[in-house]
């Protein structure tokens, strides 16, 4: 496996951090709140309608940033530089140490708006330093695994393969394959860089496909075709029929597959990326099954997304798997995702001060929260229900410890535990929340306990 750095994606994380938060801490010495405890909520506080519920992602990039978070001396000059620190401030994050509790849903968990994703409790002016750096990553891959297994679910078990285009750099393609492969996906296997990253076993077979391009720089379709598959010949060649006149190239990769299998060799997948795809996909597999070429696959692309693909399938066409591109690593149709981070109790000594947001359709909840998921007797998920931390509650809770006074309570499960995990809660989802038919108006029932209701109702009347 290989070696982790201490920063999940390579970025100076440190000088991430909002000039205000300073401001804040500066402030809050000042009133003698410096060693104030307090408690935040990080949430999604609304879904967009094109999704019908998501899949939390981005826990281990967060707990494995937190726990290296380190200001080196150029930080801290930089900081002193533009006066966002003073003395004091700086010597303290000369030895700064992440120190709070954390608890989280496990990564991979579905989830709805409104729910704790992750609770935070710490020094006060610690944890508002990390505003800016944890909304961006729960949103970034969140976003991704949210999209991910809408595509996954419409392929009906069939292959979702992703490489690396037309992302928004190349943190985004990462965070977006690593979303795939987590809900049950297939990052490309020519991808190495994905599998070096999170210290996975690369597919023992990678297959090659060649482009419109490898074709056009040949006087003709079929000796690209033919000095192409040459290299590939042991089923690892994947080959683009529709440069030119789609029939004509159907019938090029069958005469170069003719002549491969005399010599042993054979033809991994046909490759259809543009036109009428369920009518095309019908007659290469007519043509191919007419010359015995039953074993060569097909793989569809050409700007798919969830709702072609379930058409797609839909129409019972003999493809073997999809490659997604600009659908998935953009995310198109819902890329924004409102994750919040929001104070929701004080405590200073013994004395606990429950906090809460009023502003209209931003209202937060107060105090230590949990989300409790109730079963069906088949076990299949019914609704959740947001309650106080520590309230007697029917149901699984979901918020489990992470990290308690700022160290892992449990080594990171690697991605493939992930993975496995994931799956496993996608299976308990209601029937309804996987279908893709948006006009299906039905939604997950997430409710409010009555103890949080009444601590809520008591803390507006307290702030009025």
């Amino acid at each position: 496996m290989t070696k982790k750095s201490s920063k999940f994606y390579e970025t100076d994380l440190p000088l991430l951090t909002q000039a205000g938060a300073f401001a804040m801490w500066k402030a809050w010495r000042k009133a003698g709140m410096e060693n104030i405890v307090a408690t935040y909520d990080l949430t999604v506080r609304e879904m967009s309608s094109k999704r019908k519920f998501l899949i939390f992602s981005g826990l281990e990039e967060v707990l494995s940033d937190l726990t290296h978070w380190v200001y080196s001396k150029e930080d801290i000059a930089a900081l002193k530089k533009h006066r966002l620190i003073d003395k004091h401030m700086a010597e303290r994050l000369k030895k700064f140490k992440f120190l709070s509790d954390i608890f989280a849903l496990r990564e991979g968990t579905p989830f709805f708006p409104g729910e704790t994703v992750m609770r935070f409790t710490g020094p006060l002016w610690q944890l508002e330093l990390f505003y800016a750096y944890l909304v961006n990553a729960v949103s970034s891959n969140t976003t991704f695994s949210s999209k991910n297994i809408r595509v996954v679910l419409a392929a009906q078990g069939k292959p979702v393969i992703l490489p690396v285009t037309r992302s928004q750099g190349f943190e985004s393609s990462l965070k977006c394959m690593r979303g795939l492969y987590m809900v049950g996906g297939n990052p490309s296997s020519s991808q190495l860089f994905f599998w070096k990253k999170y210290g996975l076993e690369a597919p023992k077979k990678v297959l090659n496909a060649l482009t419109h391009a490898f074709i056009k720089s040949f006087p003709s379709e079929i000796e690209a075709m033919r000095a192409f598959i040459s290299e590939f010949p042991n089923d690892e060649a994947v080959v683009l029929v529709d440069t030119y006149d789609f029939e004509k190239g159907v019938d090029n990769l069958i005469i170069v597959s003719e002549e491969m299998r005399k010599s042993g060799g054979k033809v991994a997948m046909l490759y259809i990326d543009s036109g009428d795809l369920i009518k095309r996909t019908k007659y290469a597999r007519s043509r191919l099954d007419s010359k015995g070429f039953k074993d060569i696959k097909i793989l569809l692309s050409g700007n798919l997304d969830e709702q072609e693909i379930s058409k797609i399938i839909q129409k019972k066409t003999p493809c073997d798997g999809f490659l997604l591109i600009t659908e998935l690593v953009t995310s198109p149709d819902a890329p924004k995702l409102e994750v919040v981070y929001k104070l929701a109790e004080l405590q200073d000594g013994t004395k606990i001060r429950p906090v809460m947001k009023l502003a209209k359709n931003k209202r937060s909840f107060p105090g230590k929260k949990q989300v409790f998921r109730i079963y069906d007797k088949d076990g299949f998920m019914v609704k959740d229900v947001i309650g106080l931390d520590g309230e007697a509650m029917s149901g699984e809770p979901l918020l489990i410890e992470m990290l308690r006074h700022g160290k892992l309570v449990k080594p990171l499960p690697e991605l493939s535990d992930i993975r496995k995990y994931c799956l496993l809660e996608i299976e308990k989802l209601p029937a309804y929340l996987k279908k893709i038919d948006e006009k299906d108006g039905k939604q997950y029932p997430v409710e409010y306990s009555k103890k949080i209701l009444e601590l809520a109702a008591k803390t507006e009347a307290e702030m009025h």
